[in-house]
This record gives structure tokens, sequence and C-alpha cells, in this order.
């Protein structure tokens, strides 16, 4: 082995040597390279802003740009790593992206601390600074430093090739303190009533309501905390988080979605004096409702695409779209939806030829989704030249079946004809023989009994025959008559 790679070098120097020896294809070589089209690696993948400081279970938006450097790109995919143990993802929006075609929608999994995307957008292509991919939306989980890195990626330019034209990955930090929101130890309270008299005496009453299908805080301050700087809410004993008063509309505040069933709520007023006031809810999430589907075409031809058109009542949250063909799960997809809860998804080449079930579901956290919608049916028929091919194949078929029928039935006439007729010349020549014997035992009696016959003629010469004699002479010359006639009449018609 060491013997061929050291004749491989030897070759590949004298390769070089003879190309530096000859100054003209030196030379041709480098024109060619000066003619080429040059294109640098110049584009770059950025986490906008670069860095941020949040507080233990506020929110960050983190938005994932481009920037080309002038040359004009239609393709660009990256996968992103996060700490999921200090953060979490709790939406990914594609909304007022530069791609507008996916290849694989921007999707996230807070298991593993993933998000990936792989997105295009059609010729010209797009040529810029910071343009927008897609917008991530991470929850702080606890304090610490939190480095979201590009761990793969690829820019590609417009240039036919898919030219890869990416040279720097910029990540972001995500630095996370401890939540601002305590509830203070003392409270302004009169000398001669006790602090939880002073709680419950506070005219502080919301309610929970649903509108639509999601729970909704309707606040009533009253007048003794009228001076409200904001809230902190707790669902089920979970991460307290924070409202300022001004994030209000209307004095009413969407909770976020939960699981079906009872829940308990815990809110904290704080006024801008120091005092609070506390009330508990127990409140009843109404049922996640389920996505309706609808499709761009009810029937394809099979090797095309379909576009599959959805709505939710939930913006910014993730859906997943199952296609099952006779029962089995043939492909998935996942998607964000919009700002108005709708989403549309480009299919794959569909290769399965008959009735293909679609049904989806929104997931709302990692233990949170809707069950499935009502299953839509797309019917996927087979290319106009395999119609063609079955149209001609299934009469020749037929054909090729009667044939067979046709051939078996004759082949088995033809046996029977053989065995009937081989059984009919078996019979005449056992009825010839029979027959020939039968012929000669006649001939035998007959001329037995003419010998019978001559006798009693002789007696009858000598003397007339008595009665009985006389009888047996008519008995025997009509036996030898009745012989002659079975001769000629019977045997040799059987002959």
């Amino acid at each position: 082995m060491v013997y061929e790679i050291f004749l491989l070098n030897q070759m590949i120097n004298n390769f070089f040597k003879q190309l530096v020896q000859n100054k003209f294809i030196l030379l041709a070589i480098f024109s060619l390279g000066f003619f080429l089209p040059l294109i640098t690696n110049a584009a770059s993948l950025s986490l906008l802003p670069s860095s941020s400081t949040i507080s233990v279970g506020n929110i960050v938006s983190i938005k994932v740009s481009v920037n080309t450097d002038g040359i004009y790109i239609n393709n660009a995919e990256a996968n992103i790593l996060f700490p999921k143990d200090i953060l979490e993802v709790i939406s990914i929006t594609k909304s007022s992206s530069i791609f507008t075609l996916w290849v694989e929608e921007p999707s996230f999994t807070n298991i593993n601390g993933k998000i990936i995307f792989n997105g295009g957008v059609p010729t010209p292509g797009f040529n810029g600074q910071n343009g927008l991919i897609t917008t991530i939306t991470f929850r702080a989980k606890k304090e610490g430093s939190a480095s979201v890195l590009f761990t793969d990626g690829a820019v590609r330019a417009n240039d036919g090739l898919g030219t890869n034209v990416l040279i720097s990955k910029n990540g972001n930090v995500i630095k996370i303190e401890k939540s601002k929101v305590e509830i203070p130890k003392t409270i302004t309270v009169p000398k001669t009533v006790k602090k939880e008299e002073i709680i419950t005496q506070l005219p502080f009453d919301p309610s929970v309501v649903i509108t639509g299908n999601r729970n909704v805080i309707k606040f009533d301050d009253g007048n003794v905390i009228a001076d409200v700087d904001y809230y902190t809410i707790q669902i089920d004993g979970g991460q307290n988080f924070k409202i300022k008063k001004s994030e209000l509309t209307n004095d009413e505040y969407y909770l976020p979605i939960q699981k079906e069933g009872s829940h308990m709520l815990t809110i904290i007023a704080f006024s801008k004096n120091g005092n609070y006031a506390e009330k508990v809810i127990d409140f009843i999430s109404p049922p996640i409702s389920s996505p309706t589907l609808s499709l761009s075409h009810e029937e394809i031809t099979n090797g095309e695409s379909i576009i599959i058109y959805g709505k939710t009542d939930y913006p910014d949250k993730e859906v997943n779209v199952v296609l099952e063909f006779e029962g089995r799960e043939i492909n998935k997809y996942s998607q964000t939806t919009g700002s108005d809860g709708s989403f549309s998804i480009i299919t794959d080449k569909i290769k399965s030829v008959g009735i293909i079930s679609l049904k989806a579901e929104t997931i709302l956290g990692d233990n949170t989704k809707s069950l499935f919608s009502e299953k839509i049916y797309l019917k996927v028929n087979e290319t106009e030249a395999v119609k063609l091919t079955l149209a001609v194949i299934y009469p020749l078929l037929g054909l090729i079946l009667i044939s067979i029928l046709l051939i078996i039935l004759l082949v088995s006439l033809y046996a029977g004809w053989h065995k009937y007729f081989g059984i009919k010349k078996r019979i005449n020549k056992e009825l010839e023989y029979t027959i020939d014997e039968v012929h000669k035992a006649m001939l035998l009696l007959k001329e037995e009994l003419n010998n019978q016959l001559e006798t009693l003629e002789k007696v009858k010469v000598e003397r007339n025959l008595n009665k009985k004699e006389e009888a047996v002479f008519n008995e025997i010359k009509d036996n030898i008559d009745g012989i002659d006639d079975f001769i000629e009449k019977k045997l040799k018609k059987l002959m």
C-alpha cells in the first residue's frame, strides 16, 4: 500500500512539472480562470440583536437574518442550538420573511434545544442586508447566560449551481437575571387591622371568563388600589409572570392556553405605594380547538404536489399535518401559524395512488395540544401514460386469458376425442373378434344340425317317420334356416 501511494505522489509531481514547463498550457489555464465569472463567498447569517438581557419568566424575540453583500441568493438553511435548561421557544414565525418557498418550514423542539429551517425565493432571488428569514420568541426559564448559536448552515447563490456563499454565522447571547417580581414582605396596614383582613377587604375582584375559546381575566381593581402598577399571575402553582397595568386592553388579559379542565389562578395586584391585593380563582379551560383544513385541489396526478391550507384559533403556534394512505402515515409536516392563525403547506411529490387522508393538530406546548381535526381526502390518480398503458394491458390480459381457456378447452376436447375413439377402436376390434367366433360357432352348429337332418332324411327314405320324428325333423330344418338368417341379418350388420 505504501508503494502505491509513493507511485501516486510521483505521478502527481511529474504532472505539475510538465505543466510548469509547458508555458502555453499554463498561460491558457490562467487566462481561462481570469475570464470565468468570479463569485466570492460573502454572505452571513445573524441572530439579531446579538445580545440582550431579560429576567426569569420574561420573553425575548430574536430575528434570524441574512446579509448577501451584493450577491443574489435564492436559498438559505441552518440549524440553531440553544440551551434547553435555560431557554424555551414559545413560538417561531415566518411572518414578513423574505422567503416564500419552504423546503423545510421553520420548526423547533424544546426537548433537544434545536431550531431548523430551509427556505427559498424564486428568481431573481434576494439581495440585501438584514433580510428577515424567521423570528424566534424565547422565554427565560432560569438565571444564567444562554448562547444561541448556528451549528450548521448554507446560503446559496442564484447562479444555477447552488454555490454556497456563506462565510460567517453570528450567534446571540441572552443574559437572564433573577426575576424582579417579588411580593413585598411588608404592607401598610392600620395598626388595629391584621394584614389578612386588609387583603380580603380590598375591593379587588377579578374574574375569568371564556371569550371564543380563550380564558380572559377581567380586572376590577376598585378604589383602594386604583393606583395599580403591575400584576403577577400564577397558574396551578407554576411560574409567576408579570403584567404591567399599561399592557391591558380594556382591563382584560388573555391567559396562556391551558389543557382542557379545571385550573387554579392566583392574581396579585401591586400598587405604586407598596400595597397589594390577592385573589385566587378556580376556572375551567375550554377544549383546544382543532385546525380546519382545505386543499388547493381535491384531485391530482401521481407525482404532483398539493397545497394544504389551514386555519386555527391560535396565532404563532405550531401545527402538525399528517398524511395517511391505507391506514399508515406517509408524511408529516410542521409549520408555525401566522398572526391570524392561518398556515399553508406545499407537500412533497405524492406518489401513492389512491385516496390520501389528511388531518392536523395544534401544538401549544410540550404537553398541550388539540385533538386531530376531521379528516379531509385527496384523490391521487395515475399519470396519463400509466392510464394508457393500463388501457392497453387490461384488454390484452383479457385476450390472453380467453386464449388460454380456449387452448385448455381444445386440448381437453382433443384428449377426449382420442380417448373416445381409442375406446371405440378397441370395442370394434373386440366386436369383430366376437362376431367371428360367433360366426364360427353358428357354422359348426349348422353343420351338426345338417348331419342330424341327413340322418333323419335317410330314415325317411327307408320308412315313414312317426309324428315325433317328423316334429324333430321339421324343428332341425327350421333351426338351420334360422341360423342362416341370423348370420345374414345380424352378424353381417355388426361387422
